[in-house]
């Protein structure tokens, strides 16, 4: 199925990389290009473990939509 066929529901928010917290910062305008033009979700982590995520604006609004849908008061 393709995915802009899916519905937000069917969604998949699977990440397609890691960084360190050190090379984020030293290639965010990269990182920004590559979520918001090649549809990456990156994970960034310091001492290797996951503190935060860089997606696209329209990932976040399909997440807020699909809270919206699955869980109608949050």
């Amino acid at each position: 199925m393709n995915k802009s066929n899916k519905s937000n529901a069917e969604y998949n928010f699977k990440e397609t990389g890691r960084v360190s917290v050190a090379e984020a910062k030293s290639n965010f305008s990269e990182y920004i290009s590559r979520v918001a033009f090649a549809n990456e979700k990156l994970i960034i982590t310091k001492r290797g473990k996951p503190v935060a995520g860089l997606v696209s604006l329209e990932d976040i609004k399909r997440l807020d939509t699909t809270k919206i849908i699955t869980n109608p008061r949050a």
